[in-house]
């Protein structure tokens, strides 16, 4: 067992290394390493494709509210603090959420407010 996870963290570091090498002007340099693709699919087709994986699934809580009350059942909080009525409208408010934070993530204005928020000014 030690052979084992002793080789797999072997195995880590030779990759870490083989990045470094790869991408040698981003360590200790501000901003992000470029998008490199693996299996010939980009980040960026996969965040279009997890966006709209994103945006039907919102899009059906919107549309299935009944169903998906069906399955939930009264949520307390949202009838408490909503009104009557309110574990339906927080469904569809949580889908249209859903929606919302799927196209920030597909544009990567998500990792642009971010930065902003967490980054230092200085760097």
């Amino acid at each position: 067992m030690f052979n084992i996870v002793f080789l797999g963290i072997l195995s880590f570091k030779g990759r870490v290394a083989q990045l470094v090498e790869h991408y040698p002007y981003t360590i200790g340099v501000s901003g992000s390493i470029p998008d490199a693709p693996i299996s010939g699919i980009s980040s960026h087709t996969v965040r279009y494709i997890f966006g709209v994986i994103f945006i039907v699934l919102g899009a059906a809580m919107v549309i299935w509210t009944e169903k998906l009350f069906g399955w939930v059942g009264q949520i307390q909080w949202a009838e408490t603090h909503i009104g009557p009525g309110g574990t339906r409208t927080f469904i569809k408010l949580l889908g249209l959420a859903v929606i919302f934070i799927a196209l920030l993530l597909m544009t990567g204005t998500v990792e642009d407010i971010l930065t902003a928020i967490f980054v230092p000014k200085g760097i």
